[in-house]
Parts: C-alpha cells; sequence; structure tokens
C-alpha cells in the first residue's frame, strides 16, 4: 500500500494564503520599479550610458526574479491543488 494514501493531507488555506499575498505585494513593488525604471529613461536620458546599462541590468534581474516568483507560487497555489503534498516536492 503507498504511504501517500496513509497521510492525511495538512491543512494548506493559511499556506495557500500567504503565498497569494506575498505574490500579490512583490507584483506591486514590482510594478513601481518598473515605473521607477521608466521615469529615470524619461528624465535622466543625459546620464551616463554605464549608469543607463546598470539600470537596465538591474530591472532585468528584477524581471527574472519576478517571473520565478510567479512560476512557483502556480506550482503550489494552481498545480498543486490536485495533490496536497504538493509542497513535499521539489519545483523542477
Amino acid at each position: 500500500m503507498s504511504t501517500n494514501a496513509l497521510r492525511v493531507p495538512p491543512s494548506l488555506g493559511s499556506t495557500y494564503g500567504s503565498i497569494y499575498f506575498g505574490i500579490v505585494i512583490s507584483t506591486a513593488f514590482y510594478g513601481v520599479a518598473c515605473m521607477q525604471t521608466f521615469l529615470y529613461y524619461v528624465h535622466y536620458e543625459n546620464d551616463p550610458l554605464r549608469t543607463k546599462i546598470l539600470v537596465a541590468i538591474l530591472w532585468a534581474l528584477d524581471t527574472i526574479h519576478e517571473a520565478l516568483c510567479v512560476a512557483g507560487a502556480y506550482k503550489y497555489i494552481m498545480a498543486g491543488l490536485a495533490n496536497p503534498f504538493s509542497f513535499s516536492t521539489d519545483i523542477p
């Protein structure tokens, strides 16, 4: 008999809520960072190229970070609904 059949699934309501709340706040801050990046390029067009490249790299890294956070949250919140033990597995 499978050991998963004998385990009682954990109550995940507060866990899923925390993940969702964290992603909502993170996405809001990402939006603020995008707006700041846009306003930087509009208002400081005479800054050195080196500074502009640094801002672009930081924005790109922030974009990658946000995409990975959303993908991880999707894995647990949406794809993990059918499997209550999804928290015990790694993200592929």
